[in-house]
């Protein structure tokens, strides 16, 4: 009996350890649920439903970028849909929200003035420190190493530099660029042409040159040139073979420079492109800062990084006012009547002999 009664017991006891085992196991699967669901941030719009889910926003993101092969329209569209200028979506379970702000002149002021309170996202740090762990690319801006690395590079962006270095490269890249696409306009017809991976391989070709000093048998664009004379109408892409970059700040100087280049480019070209009428006034305002060039029908040499064009600095701001991608501008602010337009006037004034003046 008593032998029964003690079997009877540990078998409860089993069943106690076991539901509580059980219990707890399923205590803990609910934490994680928990845990891992998003956390929206009060009082900015979400999508209700990808809140509720543990992935939160990633299946359809997910779904737009196999469908399309990009992200950034998802994130476009996602602020469309909830229409106010600061939204937030979940990229990652147990992730704090992003948070996207479209508003312009607010986005300005975090960059230009609020660097503190806003420094580089732990995302942006990540993709850069496996790279070029060593570039201020991968450091926030208020670390011991931030100030004496970026002193490093600092003459990469002086007029000297530029004139010097840069602009050399960016002219002799840009009439490959010019003879390639004069030759896919001749053999398509008159028909459009994709140009947006010649305006990236261009850029990387400006970049790579004014950081390495490459030649034209380096350079992507005149290899397409050459590979398109060479097999009459047929063009194919041209993939890049692979560089060893030494050192960090070569690197960096080439991420860092390379996707804003060809961005940059990208935007003013479908600007001005859509833009007909201020299109015809940038090439008379060309034709008469360039008279001998526009005389003989050649292109300008490379004094044009020196030559005052107005109504050229007008469209470049403009571009750049306009550009959804740009990380960092300075301007001024503007009447919201006319916000919406491609106006380059905005930028220059009349001066006090009557001609057009840049005004920024």
């Amino acid at each position: 009996m008593d032998t029964e009664a003690v079997n009877n017991a540990r078998h409860g006891l089993r069943l106690l350890l076991v539901t509580l085992l059980l219990t707890s196991i399923g205590f803990f699967i609910y934490y994680v649920y928990r845990q891992a669901l998003p956390k929206p941030l009060p009082g900015i719009p979400c999508d209700e439903v990808a809140a509720k889910k543990v992935l939160g926003s990633l299946p359809s993101m997910f779904s737009h970028w196999k469908q399309h092969g990009v992200v950034m329209p998802w994130l476009t569209g996602h602020n469309l849909k909830h229409n106010p200028p600061l939204v937030q979506f979940f990229g990652a379970p147990f992730a704090q929200p992003t948070v996207i702000l479209s508003d312009f002149q607010e986005s300005q002021d975090i960059l230009l003035r609020r660097g503190k309170e806003c420094d580089r996202a732990d995302r942006t740090l990540q993709s850069f420190e496996g790279m070029i762990p060593h570039h201020h690319l991968a450091m926030r801006t208020n670390g011991p190493r931030f100030k004496g690395n970026k002193e490093l590079v600092r003459y990469l962006m002086s007029p000297k530099f530029l004139h010097e270095a840069s602009a050399v490269q960016i002219y002799e890249k840009s009439l490959a660029l010019i003879d390639l696409w004069s030759l896919k306009v001749k053999t398509s017809g008159g028909k459009p042409f994709p140009a947006r991976q010649d305006i990236f391989d261009a850029a990387l070709d400006m970049v790579s040159g004014a950081a390495f000093g490459f030649k034209d048998d380096l350079s992507i664009t005149k290899r397409q040139l050459n590979h398109f004379l060479s097999n009459g109408v047929k063009f194919k892409e041209h993939e890049n073979g692979s560089v060893d970059f030494h050192g960090f700040l070569f690197f960096g100087y080439i991420v860092a420079g390379h996707e804003t280049t060809s961005s940059s480019l990208s935007w003013a070209l479908k600007f001005i492109a859509d833009h007909q009428t201020e299109q015809d006034k940038l090439r008379q305002a060309l034709w008469e800062a360039f008279p001998d060039a526009a005389a003989e029908k050649r292109v300008p040499n490379v004094k044009i990084t020196t030559t005052h064009v107005p109504y050229l600095d007008g469209i470049i701001d403009e571009c750049m006012r306009l550009e959804t991608s740009q990380t960092k501008i300075t301007v001024g602010s503007w009447s919201v009547d006319d916000m919406h337009l491609f106006k380059p006037e905005r930028w220059l004034k009349t001066g006090d002999s009557g001609e057009l003046v840049y005004d920024s």
